[in-house]
C-alpha cells in the first residue's frame, strides 16, 4: 500500500466487531513497534497484550467509568495493549545528559508504528491516554519502576465504521523552508 494512503487509513476506531484477533496479527503489529527508532537505540519499551476476557474485564473500569467517560467503547474491545516505558541507563554523559528524556518520544514512534501496521492488516486502533495507570499496572503485574503512558485498543472495526476524511491544517500553514 502507498504510505500516504496507509497513513490516511489509520484512524481512531471506537467500535469493534466481536471477533478474536489472532496472535499472529497482534505480533505483526508488535514487530512494527519493535523496529521503531529510539534515541541511542535504548528501546525503552515493553508491550503487555491483554486479550484474555477475564483480564480485560478487570481493566475496563479503570479505562472508562463515571469520571473517565470518553472511552465508553472499551468494553467491546478484544485487545488492549499497554505501552510500558522501562527505565534505561542514561543516554550519554556530558552535554547529552542535559537533554530532555527521550523515552516518551521513542514510545510515541513505536506506538504509531504499531497503529500503522494494524491499519495495514485491516485492524482498527485507538490510542488511549486517559486511564488509571496504577490500577492497570497492578492488574497486568507491571513493576513499580515502570510507567504505562499509553494503552492501545486493537480489534477489527465494526461494520459501518468508514474511513473518515482527515481534518488537518493545510501544508502551507505548517511548513516553511530555511526560516520560520
Amino acid at each position: 500500500m502507498d504510505f500516504l494512503k496507509l497513513a490516511a487509513k489509520r484512524q481512531s476506531t471506537r467500535a469493534y466487531k466481536d471477533s478474536t484477533v489472532p496472535r499472529e496479527e497482534i505480533l505483526y503489529c508488535i514487530e512494527a513497534a519493535r523496529i521503531a527508532p529510539s534515541a541511542s537505540n535504548k528501546q525503552p519499551w515493553k508491550f503487555v497484550v491483554a486479550d484474555d476476557h477475564t483480564i480485560l474485564e478487570k481493566m475496563v473500569p479503570h479505562i472508562t467509568n463515571d469520571v473517565i467517560t470518553f472511552n465508553r467503547f472499551i468494553p467491546q474491545c478484544p485487545v488492549i495493549i499497554a505501552a510500558v516505558t522501562e527505565p534505561r541507563p542514561a543516554y550519554k554523559t556530558g552535554l547529552l545528559s542535559t537533554l530532555p528524556p527521550f523515552a516518551p518520544f521513542d514510545m510515541g514512534m513505536a506506538v504509531e508504528n504499531l497503529c500503522l501496521a494494524a491499519a495495514d492488516r485491516g485492524l482498527g486502533t485507538c490510542i488511549i491516554g486517559g486511564f488509571e495507570a496504577n490500577k492497570i499496572k497492578a492488574i497486568l503485574g507491571i513493576p513499580e519502576e515502570n510507567s504505562v503512558g499509553l494503552l492501545v485498543a486493537l480489534g477489527y472495526p465494526a461494520d459501518g465504521d468508514p474511513i473518515r476524511e482527515k481534518t488537518r491544517l493545510d501544508t502551507a500553514e505548517i511548513v516553511s523552508f530555511n526560516r520560520y
